[in-house]
């Protein structure tokens, strides 16, 4: 069990946010989409910079 920290507003500061959640999976979906379809890369640079970035930290 994990216990997060509570602000003034009665919120956990630790925890992801909606939004953060929906972004990590958004990108994690892009780039598992990338790796199986080859033929999308260069399509939008965008994508191609996200790609390239999570390469990197990989």
């Amino acid at each position: 069990m994990t216990i997060h920290p509570i602000d003034d507003a009665g919120t956990s500061r630790d925890a992801p946010t909606r939004r953060e959640r929906l972004e990590a999976r958004r990108e994690r979906d892009l780039v598992q989409l990338l790796e199986t379809k080859d033929w999308l890369r260069g399509v939008h640079p965008v994508a191609d910079f996200l790609d390239d970035a999570v390469r990197w930290t990989a």
